[in-house]
């Protein structure tokens, strides 16, 4: 999957559910790459649910990946909850991705990825200011679930993009420096800051 954008909330009843702002879940040897979500995932976090909700993908398995992608908005909440991905199991990965929410919320929630398992982790970056649950977290670790902290205003610049091998070019990536984070090269209008 790749170019694909979410401007919707998306929201559930449901327990046992995997919420994406992209897709919900992914098996086998699959990729999301170039992607990215504005919308609130909101999913039940009682600790029975066993819901999973990420900005980009509710649940990774088999060696999925999820790269070059960032969600902002204003929440992504569930049992598992994380910026990008809520779970990842079997050796799946995330690198090169951004977790700008405003807030994240769960009995396990993560800037970057809720529940972690056997993940592979790298040059992912985080909002400095993102709450999870309603606590305030610090990280200098691009490759740990959390992320490594990044201002608004370096979110505003191709710079921070461009180190984590973004492609700004016809057929990738566009910003207006200063006043959007990145959207797709495709696209007419610019993506919002929320």
């Amino acid at each position: 999957v790749t170019g694909c954008v979410n401007l919707g909330d998306i929201r559930s009843k449901y327990l046992k559910i995997k919420s994406g702002g992209i897709i919900g879940s992914g098996g086998n040897n699959f990729e999301i790459s170039n992607c990215y979500n504005y919308g609130m995932i909101d999913a039940p976090d009682i600790s029975t649910a066993d819901n999973a909700s990420g900005g980009i993908i509710g649940s990774i398995t088999g060696n999925g990946q999820v790269r070059h992608s960032y969600s902002q908005g204003y929440l992504i909440k569930g049992t598992i909850a994380g910026s990008i991905v809520g779970k990842t199991v079997s050796n799946s990965g995330i690198s090169n991705s951004v977790g700008a929410q405003k807030a994240v919320r769960g009995d396990k929630a993560s800037r970057i990825v809720g529940d972690p398992e056997s993940a592979m982790l790298s040059n992912n970056l985080a909002f400095q200011e993102m709450l999870i649950n309603t606590t305030s977290l610090s990280s200098h670790d691009a490759g740990s679930k959390e992320g490594r902290d990044v201002t608004l205003q370096e979110f505003l610049g191709k710079n921070i993009y461009t180190s984590l091998s973004w492609t700004f070019d016809a057929g990738n990536w566009s910003i207006d420096e200063g006043r959007t984070m990145p959207y797709l090269s495709y696209q007419s209008t610019p993506a919002r800051i929320n």
